[in-house]
């Protein structure tokens, strides 16, 4: 296991290493305390984020790396005023770093960049293609709950074109028999890239509309809804209000679902997923991603052989 561009790069049986190394959550940084002292990591944030740079860069702390990067491709060569090619970069960066970690808006930024590179380079989300490691924490998530994912309801409701999406069904194949119910706009289809990667999975259905699986009597069966947003760049907008409103987790859906449900959302949340529900047990949301930083540790013991 080298790179981590997609969660196709992660077998079962690492995916079950990772796990158990991350479920000793915050005693795992007291078992490998400053096992990666003098190891660097580089960050790459060509793209906003909270959770993912600050999860991977506290967690290589805690261990005891040190880190350096970017957060702004205009403060790097690479930016508009140079434009540097992501394969030099990649040769560059290597001289200075032990792993990289790389977040684009561009599909195929992080390939190019290892193309070139010779340490280990993993995805931090990579356009709207995957995202391997939320992958990573929504299954972990999900198994300290249900430790067997064959035997679960999932519901996902959200936008089929976003990587997070996309990695989640690509992970979720190592359990075939796992019943995947999927809510979304009829704007939104599979990506085309993906239909044939996840055929294993036997039971997954699409549906537009809450009435749909009110009438199939599934609601009440469900034991995960991972709730994801609908829109970039347009989140004020009324049309898209408009058009997405109906999928809103909202009071009178929240009461048709069955009282133990746990509901899951990668973040940040817009009005999807109302605040209300912060204080309810359902709500697993904030210790999924908490979870990121002990899969993201997990992830660098295991590419530099701690584990």
């Amino acid at each position: 296991m080298k790179n981590i561009i997609s969660i196709e790069n992660i077998s079962l049986e690492n995916m079950e290493h990772l796990f158990n190394v991350a479920n000793k959550r915050d005693e795992l940084f007291n078992t490998y305390k400053g096992v990666l002292n003098g190891k660097i990591l580089g960050t790459l944030f060509f793209q906003p984020s909270t959770r993912t740079q600050l999860s991977f860069q506290s967690s290589f702390v805690k261990l005891g790396g040190s880190v350096i990067g970017f957060s702004d491709i205009q403060s790097s060569r690479s930016g508009s005023s140079s434009s540097e090619s992501f394969e030099d970069l990649g040769k560059i960066i290597e001289s200075y770093c032990d792993v990289i970690t790389m977040r684009s808006s561009f599909d195929n930024d992080i390939k190019s960049l290892s193309s070139n590179c010779d340490i280990p380079i993993i995805s931090a989300g990579n356009g709207q293609e995957e995202h391997p490691t939320q992958a990573l924490i929504d299954i972990f998530t999900m198994q300290s709950y249900i430790k067997d994912l064959n035997e679960v309801n999932l519901l996902i409701c959200g936008n089929l074109h976003y990587r997070t999406i996309n990695s989640l069904l690509l992970g979720l194949r190592h359990w075939p028999d796992i019943n995947i119910h999927i809510l979304t706009p009829e704007v939104f289809n599979l990506d085309a890239r993906y239909i044939k990667k996840i055929e294993k999975l036997k039971n997954l259905n699409i549906y537009h509309d809450y009435e749909e699986l009110r009438k199939k009597n599934i609601l009440n069966k469900i034991d995960f809804l991972y709730q994801e947003e609908f829109h970039n760049g347009f989140i004020n907008s009324q049309d898209a209000y408009k058009q997405f409103k109906k999928f809103y987790l909202t009071q009178e859906i929240f009461d048709m679902f069955n009282k133990d449900i746990k509901i899951l959302h990668p973040l940040p949340r817009t009005k999807t997923l109302p605040t209300w529900l912060d204080e309810k047990e359902n709500s697993i949301y904030f210790e999924q991603a908490r979870n990121g930083l002990y899969i993201r540790a997990a992830l660098f013991l295991k590419l530099f052989e701690h584990i």
